[in-house]
């Protein structure tokens, strides 16, 4: 994942996901995440560490998307890094469980 660009994930039609670990592991990586906007993408991809498609031909788009917009994507990619550190390390989730951990303050994506 470390010499790519951008992480697409998409899933056949009917299938869901739960949590998708590659996700995880892609904005760990540093890189931008195109997913569909259903399942598991949705609960990981916060603004501005990817998007959010509806429909394949969404999907393409921001994939053209991307590559005319490098600034963008590295950008994004940057911003999926820290979320991943500050969202997905286990100590953080330790202290949500029992009720220690502030609010990150992150803004969702929502429809």
């Amino acid at each position: 994942m470390a010499q790519g660009n951008v992480f697409w994930y998409h899933l056949p039609e009917g299938y869901e996901d739960q949590g998708p670990k590659v996700i995880m592991e892609a904005q760990a990586s540093g890189l931008a995440v195109v997913a569909d906007n259903h399942s598991g993408a949705k609960d990981r991809i916060v603004k501005m560490t990817g998007l959010l498609c509806d429909t394949f031909d969404e999907h393409l788009e921001a994939l053209k998307m991307y590559a005319k917009r490098w600034d963008r994507l590295k950008h994004e990619g940057e911003e999926a890094r820290y979320h991943a550190k500050k969202e997905y390390d286990p100590q953080n989730w330790i202290e949500e469980i029992i009720g220690e951990r502030k609010d990150t303050g992150e803004e969702r994506i929502t429809e």
